[in-house]
This record gives structure tokens, C-alpha cells and sequence, in this order.
């Protein structure tokens, strides 16, 4: 029954051959390739696997059965790719390392132009699209990174039975859609605004933490009438991003079902609650239910007339199995991450490590990872990893663009803070874009929300039992006609410092030790750190690029070297963890004036072997 369930106006605006026509390419090239014996695979971006690909692993394992599932372990990594589960992929289990480093991200959104000239619409925007019955996901984050432009999907969900177990789903609006079947999430994290889960499924959310991001709603169901249940909210953690309000939610179709019972809702949540869409009539149809709901969104006394409180014998006859029609998640237990070994693994590589810290990055463009490896640009944060040694673990955050106060805005800030385990690090870097004044959505004026966001970060990391470190921006590659260095960032490096030595939190100082660097191989010489290419000298920049912002793989692997150092020199417990680097030789250019940027390079020695 479950499979001819068409939902709502929005599905409505695009025939159903649309809805997967951009992923189905990506299955495409490799269906009649699966491999019906193969039930156990492993995917490692380090060749130590199977495939190096979840899309890949996705297309060849074969279908399982009740009794025997199959299983795809991913190892911990961003995994920057669209994934499609096809139809034919029943019974099988996708399984991550951790969900705060096992990560799949894309960016499309509904404004983005189609082959066709068209905007693609919403619908086909997901990061992560399953067309399959009885597949279980487990710890990984899922996240569409597009920003708030609009409808940006991190998940479609279109087959039934589908479970997803300690896993993040991170967006803005339109996270979570979740079109016809019966599923169930359990400790999962789920960030968006506007109807960040919608669709017209019957879904059970247990123990789950949901963050509204903006003035929105949260859900947006679309239940048919002859559906009993929607959405159900059971022992969850409902939060509304400082600043802002949120209603529960509005109904995306006429009989809209929504019940939140037993969970905690906290500031921000509208006293009305429930939303009609400024469709009067839906308030005659509509199913808005609460039960036992703690915290100050809670109070009942100024909901709309329109939505009730459950009796406690109602509540009691409510349980996942009922509302699924049957099907009993509750019975299906986690899988540990248990990789088998694989023979011809690269030497070194063991498939569990040893537990240990995480160090956080959140920054922007400078310390973020660069996804294309066939483009030359790197952030340092990406060649920090090849820094230090396990059990450590880096978990970049940064993205470009950002600014402290995008960073909050978008949410990621609140993501980082879920996945912060006690006695993790989070290293924050930024400046570069919070001195775009032409720019409300991303400005900070240094002494105020720009210290102020600093503040927070220090404060909210400390409060979940992590370490802050605070980081001066690094510069950019500026010369005067004289070619003297000078400095473009104002007052910035300044108010971190200050907030570092009130906070009493260890400070890196990037802005000193990159300009020391810049300067000494002098305005040529420093081009190597950078983006100089002259039009042909890289086969992906037929035009060329100078760029004095960001790094080349070189400049990026110093800058690395340099934050590595300061650790060192600060004797922060992170240093245990250092390792020497391996030698990269410099791009062939003539340095003048200055030291080569082979010179220049920077030997780190862990102080705690």
C-alpha cells in the first residue's frame, strides 16, 4: 500500500520519473554489476577496503534476507558524493564508524539549473536518496551543505521499514522528507528550518535531539486520511536555536498528523504550537496531539484550539509497533562497527583504533577540506590530519564561506556541539569573513558579535566538557608597491587575543606565524603558498587563477606545520599526538628576494613521545 502513495502539492509539481532522475545516474553505470554472494563489504577512502565509495558499495552489494542482512561498514571520513539506494537492495545494513566523523555531504539545492535549463526543484536535491525496503542505517551524519538557499534535502526516503539509529541529519529547509513508508529513528540528531521534516510517512522519532535553526516550522506532514498515525515524537529533546521561534507544526496536507509525547521542548517554541498554513479549513482535519510534554515550550494554556492533550490511556495504547502497523524496530538491535579484515591493506592500516580524543576545526575556507582532489586549492585543516597520529582523531567542521556568525546561523555550530564528547578539542579559527561589512549575513563588528560569538564558542565547548583553542586568522598574501607585507585584517587578531587571555584559553597565533612565513619568502616566493597559476599551467585552470586567500597544497600543508608547532609550543596535551611530517617538495618557481619555500619549512618534533 505504501509504494503508491504519491504525497502533496510539492511532489505534485514534478512527475515521479523526475524525482530520481539525477541519482538513478549514479546507479546507472554499475547496476547489472552487483554481486549477489557478496553480503559483508567495506568502504575506506584509505584503498583499506572494498570500495572507496559508499555509491559504489551501494550499487554492488547484493540483497540480503531477514536472516542474513547485508552489510556495508563505512570508515571514518567525509565522503563527498550523492547516494542512491535502489529498489533491489532489500535487507541490508549501512553501517558507520562514528557519526561525528563518518560523514556523506552534498550541496545541491532547488535553485540549482538542470541540464534542461530549469531549476531542479526540490525533489531532487538529496544527499542521501533510498528507494529500498527494510534498510537500516547506523552511525553516520548526513548533511546538505548548501546553505540557506532555499529547499535543500539531506535525505528522501521513499521505501518502507527504513531505520536509522545514532545517526545527524544537518540542513536547512526541507532536511529530512520522508515520503511514504513506516520508519523509525532512534538517537538521531536532526537540524533544519523551515518543515525541516516533512512528507506524508507514518514515522517514529525515539530519544531523538531536533534543533530548529531559524523562525520556521518544524514539521510539515502530509498523512493521508486513512492513516491513523504521522509523525510521533517520543522522549525527544526539542531545541530552537537561540534568538528565534519555531511552531511545532503546519499542515502540508489536509490531514496532517503530528504528536509530540513525553519529551523535553525547550525555549522558542510558540505558545500557539500548531500552524494551519493559512488554510483555515486544515484546522478542522488536522491531527495535533500532545502528551506529558515537559519544559517551558510545553505550556498548553495558549495552544490553538485546534490540537489536544492525549489521556494517559490513549498514550499508553501508543506504542512504535502500533503506529508502524506492526513492524517492531524496537526489536532489531544495534550492529557494532566490526569491519572484517582485509588482506592487502595498505601497511599500517588497522581496521579498529584505539579510542581516543577528537580534535574539532571550525573555521572557513582556509582551514576547510577541498573535496576536488584534482584542483590544487587545500585548506590546512585537511593537511593537519597528516600530522598527527591515532588514536586522535580530526574532525573538520570548517566550511567555506563562514563566518562566526554564519557558522551559528546555519547551524553548524549546535552540530559540532552534539557530536563534542567530554575531553574533545575544538580549534576555532575564523576572521576572514566576518570583515565583510557589505555583508549582513555574514558581518561581525570585532568588539561586538564577532567577540561575542568567540565568547560563546569558549563558553559551549567548556560546558560539554571540551577543550577550546582559539586561533588568530591567517593572512592573506598582501604586498604594497614597495613589496612590503602589510596586514588585512584589522582589529580581528586583536579580539581573539583578548578573548584568549580573559578566557584563559590557548591561543595559536596563525596571523604571526603565517605572516613571519610570508614575509620570509617574500612577495614572489610566497605565490607558491597560494593560488598562482598562470592560464595553462594546471590542466583543471585553463585560465589561470591568482588567488591571495587560499592555499596551494604546499602553502596549506605549512600552515599546517605551523599550527602543529604552536601546539607544541604552548605544550597543550595534543602534542602527545604529533608526528613528523613527510617531506613535499615546493613548485618549481624562482624565489627572489627571499628565503625558497623549501627553506621555509617547518620540522615539528612531538614533545611527549
Amino acid at each position: 500500500m505504501f509504494r503508491n502513495q504519491i504525497v502533496g502539492p510539492k511532489l505534485a509539481r514534478r512527475a515521479l520519473p523526475c524525482l530520481v532522475a539525477g541519482l538513478v545516474v549514479l546507479a546507472s553505470a554499475v547496476r547489472g554489476q552487483t554481486d549477489a554472494k557478496l553480503l559483508t563489504a567495506v568502504v575506506a577512502q584509505d584503498g583499506s577496503g572494498d570500495f572507496t565509495t559508499i555509491q559504489a558499495a551501494i550499487a554492488t552489494i547484493g540483497t540480503g534476507s531477514p536472516e542474513r542482512p547485508a552489510t556495508i561498514y563505512v570508515k571514518r571520513g567525509v565522503y563527498r558524493e550523492r547516494v542512491y539506494v535502489q529498489r533491489e537492495k532489500r535487507h541490508v545494513r549501512l553501517i558507520g564508524e562514528d557519526p561525528a566523523s563518518t560523514r556523506l555531504v552534498y550541496g545541491l539545492h532547488a535553485n540549482v539549473t538542470g541540464p534542461d535549463g530549469q531549476s531542479i526543484g526540490t525533489f531532487r536535491t538529496p544527499t542521501f536518496y533510498v528507494d529500498a525496503d527494510d534498510f537500516t542505517v547506523e552511525n553516520l551524519t548526513f548533511e546538505n551543505d548548501a546553505g540557506p538557499v532555499g529547499q535543500a534535502l539531506a535525505v528522501a526516503v521513499h521505501g518502507d521499514r527504513v531505520l536509522f539509529r545514532n545517526c545527524r541529519f544537518l540542513g536547512h529547509q526541507d532536511t529530512v522528507f520522508l515520503n511514504r513508508g513506516r520508519h523509525y529513528f532512534e538517537g538521531c540528531f536532526i537540524a533544519g528550518t523551515t518543515d525541516f521534516l516533512f512528507g506524508g510517512a507514518t514515522a517514529w522519532f525515539e530519544n531523538c535531539h531536533i534543533l530548529a535553526l531559524a523562525d520556521s516550522y518544524i514539521t510539515a506532514t502530509a498523512t493521508p486520511a486513512d492513516a491513523p498515525f504521522g509523525f510521533v515524537f517520543d522522549r525527544c529533546r526539542v531545541r530552537v536555536a537561540e534568538g528565534f521561534e519555531t511552531y511545532l507544526g503546519r499542515p502540508w496536507r489536509d490531514h496532517a498528523a503530528t504528536l509530540f509525547m513525553r519529551s523535553d521542548l525547550g525555549e522558542g517554541i510558540r505558545p500557539e504550537g500548531w500552524h494551519n498554513w493559512d488554510k483555515p479549513w486544515r484546522e478542522t482535519t488536522s491531527r495535533y496531539l500532545e502528551y506529558a510534554n515537559t519544559g517551558p515550550g510545553a505550556d498548553r494554556s495558549r495552544r490553538v484550539p485546534w490540537s489536544r492533550e492525549l489521556s494517559a490511556a490513549e498514550a499508553e495504547a501508543i506504542t512504535p509497533a502500533v503506529v508502524l502497523g506492526g513492524w517492531d524496530p524496537t526489536r532489531v538491535a544495534p550492529l557494532p562497527f566490526a569491519p572484517p579484515a582485509r588482506t592487502g591493506r595498505p601497511s599500517g592500516s588497522e581496521t579498529n583504533q584505539p579510542e581516543g580524543p577528537t580534535l574539532f576545526l571550525a573555521g572557513d575556507s582556509t582551514m576547510a577540506d577541498k573535496p576536488d582532489l584534482e584542483l590544487p586549492e587545500r585548506g590546512w585543516g585537511q593537511l593537519l590530519r597528516e600530522l598527527v597520529r591515532p588514536p586522535l582523531t580530526v574532525d573538520n567542521r570548517a566550511v567555506n564561506g563562514r563566518s562566526t556568525k554564519s557558522f551559528l546561523d546555519e547551524g553548524r555550530w549546535y552540530a559540532l556541539l552534539a557530536a563534542l564528547e567530554p575531553g574533545d578539542w575544538v580549534l576555532i579559527e575564523f576572521g576572514h569573513n566576518d570583515e565583510k561589512i557589505a555583508d549582513p549575513t555574514r558581518y561581525t563588528a570585532p568588539d561586538g558579535a564577532y567577540r561575542a560569538n568567540l565568547e560563546r564558542f569558549v563558553r559551549e565547548t567548556r560546558a560539554k566538557g571540551g577543550h577550546p583553542i582559539l586561533a588568530t586568522p591567517v593572512v592573506r598574501r598582501r604586498f604594497d608597491e614597495a613589496s612590503a607585507f602589510y596586514d588585512s585584517h584589522g582589529e580581528y587578531p586583536r579580539v581573539v587575543r583578548e578573548v584568549a587571555r580573559a578566557e584563559g584559553v590557548p591561543l595559536l597565533e596563525m596571523e604571526a606565524r603565517t605572516r613571519e612565513l610570508v614575509e620570509a619568502l617574500g612577495e614572489e616566493g610566497s605565490k607558491a603558498l597560494y593560488q598562482h597559476f598562470e592560464p595553462g599551467e594546471h590542466p583543471r585552470l585553463p585560465e589561470g587563477r591568482h588567488d591571495d586567500t587560499h592555499f596551494s597544497e604546499l602553502g596549506a600543508r605549512r600552515v599546517a606545520e605551523l599550527a602543529v608547532r604552536e601546539i607544541a609550543r604552548l605544550r597543550l596535551p595534543l602534542a602527545r599526538y604529533l608526528v613528523l611530517d613527510a617531506p613535499v617538495a615546493p613548485p618549481p618557481r624562482r624565489v627572489d628576494g627571499g628565503a625558497s619555500a623549501d627553506s621555509a619549512r617547518l620540522r615539528v618534533v612531538p614533545l611527549f613521545p
